[in-house]
């Protein structure tokens, strides 16, 4: 009887193991009290897996609220009111429960040890958006100097994000928040291949989450892309309706560059890309912009405002047709020069070195 106790004990626990890594659900509470003078009447959980964006929200009744729901995996984000005037917080939403008092801001009263570990995790993230701002700023008075500083800046940020993720998920593979660390170290990772051994060593559950297997197919484009080898495929809407397929270019050069509307260094280039355009586009030569853009307007916007009159596409992310996915692109600007026979000649070239390029091949 005893054997079988333990056998019976050995099946559940193995049950219960491949239940939590097949379909497994993360379970989060929110609630609080809204004061009467707040103006709050709605109180909203708003988070984003790998490209779908999803909000929970609940009403306001007698100045309490409560919020009670279930992601498909650890996630970060946001809770927000419908007063424009309170600053949403950023929270971390995996098994997780919160209490809040919101009146004129959003405060805790009680929070999970875990959201504390999330908030050294992304204590950089309220200092990038100045960064960006300032960037801009500089850019239109062509400060070259500013420029140069501030992308030393940016650097020293982007290696401190780096440093705290990567020692995070080193030392707390089974924490709930370690795929969301793994997942900020790969975003700020310019080549996935070179994560791949970091990913093979994570645990099972995080490999077979949404963002590991949406990060597994990045690594998988980003080894297809190396110097010498075939492009990857793809069929994409351009931003006049048409459908694009890199077979429509075939016999020809092309340079398949990635962007953003609010990627400034992509931006600064897109009027060098135009001379590059107008100079060798009657000499077998071909530009495809694929922009990450979420917000489809911005991208418009940018790409008219640009005067981009080339193939543009707009990426559709965590979709199966995604070319940023197979081109293993995450952080713009990223881009690919394309022979004739579809064969990678080229990887992320500045203006200079595409010139150069071009100058020797389009004789």
């Amino acid at each position: 009887m005893k054997i079988l106790t333990v056998l019976i004990s050995i099946l559940f626990a193995v049950f219960c193991g491949f239940a939590q890594e097949s379909n497994q659900k993360f379970d989060y509470s929110v609630t609080g009290n809204a004061t009467q003078d707040s103006n709050v009447k709605k109180v909203c959980v708003e988070y984003e897996i790998v490209g779908e964006k999803l909000v929970d929200c609940a009403n306001v009744s007698e100045n309490r609220f409560s919020l009670i729901g279930k992601t498909i995996q650890p996630t970060s984000a946001i809770i927000s009111t419908d007063n424009a005037k309170i600053k949403p917080l950023k929270i971390f939403l995996g098994n997780t429960s919160f209490v809040f008092n919101i009146t004129d801001k959003i405060t805790f009263v009680e929070k999970p040890s875990i959201q504390n570990e999330f908030e050294e995790l992304i204590v950089i993230d309220d200092i990038r958006p100045n960064y960006f701002e300032l960037y801009g700023k500089l850019g239109e008075k062509n400060d070259v100097r500013g420029l140069a500083k501030l992308s030393d800046l940016f650097d020293t940020l982007k290696q401190a994000d780096l440093r705290i993720a990567y020692i995070y998920f080193k030392n707390n593979p089974r924490s709930l928040l370690s795929v969301y660390a793994f997942e900020r170290f790969a975003v700020f990772q310019s080549d996935y291949s070179l994560i791949d051994d970091d990913f093979r060593q994570l645990p099972d559950w995080i490999k077979i989450s949404a963002s590991g297997k949406y990060i597994a197919q990045k690594i998988k484009g980003a080894k297809a892309v190396a110097l010498k080898n075939p492009a990857p495929v793809f069929s994409q809407v351009s931003i006049d309706g048409s459908r694009i397929t890199l077979e429509n270019f075939r016999g020809k050069y092309v340079f398949l560059d990635f962007w953003a509307s609010w990627c400034v260094p992509c931006r600064k280039e897109n009027p060098n890309l135009a001379k590059s355009y107008e100079k060798y586009k009657s000499r077998n030569f071909e530009i495809v912009s694929v922009s990450i853009d979420e917000d489809q307007k911005a991208w418009q916007n940018a790409s008219r405002q640009d005067k981009i009159n080339w193939i543009n596409l707009l990426d559709a992310k965590g979709k199966p047709e995604e070319i940023a996915v197979k081109y293993g692109v995450q952080s713009v600007p990223a881009n690919f020069l394309i022979d004739p026979d579809g064969i990678i000649i080229g990887k992320n070239l500045k203006i200079e070195e595409l010139e150069k390029l071009l100058a020797q091949i389009l004789k």
